[in-house]
């Protein structure tokens, strides 16, 4: 059952000695077997705890007051008298409780690795969730898009189709008021040209005999020069502009030539920059701006000189008209109410173009008009749905 080894000295002087102590058990009875052994000797000091043994020697035993035996011991005298019938079998309590401590460590790292892989799970889920919402989320997004990207092509084609109707609108208007003012021009005002000539010659003729019928035919040819000058103006309002013969410098400075002839009115023309075609909707509208700028200082300026400046930048072009006239209160100048609608025709044409405007006139000094129109390549032209109709 157990064992205690102690070294002992039966005599001074004698080797020391290595006493075994043995605890057995033989039923009900607990007795010692004792052996004295030289160190190093191999005894009862190498028998397993827990084996069944058979011992021989001399016992000892110790007798009560009463006669009956307190207890006894073995002296064994040789450690071959103790022969091992049976060895304590190999699962022992200390192994037992090793192995169950071994046993309590794996189930505490079984434990701990499945709440770690119940941890990894549930995030893995959570992620595979947020994953699954953001692939929806994303893939409504991309229907959205592509819904939008359809309705936006179908936009853009149809804002394309009406740009090309209202261009090739636009094209067959120029091309009907170019038609119309070769028509004028090659017969009424032919016509009113022979008019002319003949009243001249008859003026020539009556001179000598009636004053009367020179006065009257002075006053005749008066009208039809003033007819002319009007079929000329109609002519030029019609006209887009002839492309082919004159860029836009050249076509304003030809439609200021028509304009003053006879007027006293001397107008210089100028182009800054390099010269370059523009798109023709630009170029028609800033030659009626300048054609309405004129036409307001012929009539309400009084000026003898003005001035037409075309200056090319980069991304737009600007038109300036200078004058020195006797100038007028922008604030209080005639408008739409009045029946003047030239100042109003300017400034929708250049709202049509993305432009700006500005009107400055001073009183004694003159008045400049000052158009600001870009040329991007890209730039959209506003089509209003009504015309508007100058009247000067």
């Amino acid at each position: 059952m157990d064992r205690t080894i102690r070294q002992v000295r039966r005599q001074p002087l004698t080797p020391v000695y290595v006493r075994v102590t043995l605890v057995l058990q033989n039923s009900n009875v607990l007795f010692t077997a004792e052996s004295d052994e030289l160190p190093g000797q191999i005894g009862l000091a190498s028998i397993p705890i827990g084996s069944t043994v058979e011992v021989s020697g001399v016992c000892l035993t110790e007798i009560n007051s009463e006669g009956g035996v307190d207890s006894f011991r073995v002296l064994i005298g040789n450690p071959q008298e103790v022969r091992i019938v049976q060895r304590p079998s190999w699962l022992t309590p200390q192994r037992l409780l090793i192995g169950l401590a071994a046993v309590f460590l794996v189930l505490i790292l079984v434990a701990s690795w499945t709440v770690m892989v119940s941890k990894k799970n549930s995030t893995l889920k959570v992620l595979v969730r947020e994953k699954e919402q953001a692939q929806a989320e994303l893939q409504r997004a991309h229907d959205e898009l592509e819904y939008r990207v359809r309705e936006r092509t179908a936009q853009l084609k149809f804002q394309i189709t009406a740009r090309k109707e209202a261009e090739l609108q636009f094209e067959a208007v120029l091309a009907e008021r170019t038609r119309l003012a070769q028509e004028l021009h090659d017969t009424l005002e032919q016509t009113l040209t022979g008019i002319a000539l003949q009243m001249d010659t008859a003026a020539k003729v009556l001179k000598k005999e009636s004053a009367s019928a020179d006065r009257h035919l002075e006053l005749a040819r008066n009208l039809v020069t003033q007819g002319q000058v009007e079929v000329r103006r109609s002519v030029w309002d019609l006209r887009s502009r002839a492309l082919q013969q004159f860029d836009l410098p050249s076509a304003v400075k030809t439609c200021a030539k028509e304009l003053t002839d006879g007027t006293g009115v001397q107008v210089e023309v100028a182009a800054i920059g390099r010269v370059r075609p523009v798109p023709e909707l630009i170029e028609d509208n800033l030659l009626r701006i300048a054609q309405e700028s004129l036409t307001n200082i012929i009539k309400h300026s009084g000026a003898t000189m003005a001035k037409v400046s075309l200056d090319y930048g980069p991304h737009a072009i600007h038109l300036q008209v200078d004058d020195n006239g006797k100038g007028f209160d922008t604030k209080e100048c005639a408008g739409p109410r009045d029946g003047h609608f030239g100042l109003l025709g300017i400034h929708e044409r250049v709202a049509r173009l993305r432009g700006e405007v500005s009107l400055v006139s001073t009183s004694g000094k003159g008045t400049t008009v000052r158009v600001q129109i870009p040329i991007e390549p890209e730039r959209e032209i506003h089509f209003p749905e009504t015309t508007d109709v100058e009247i000067n």
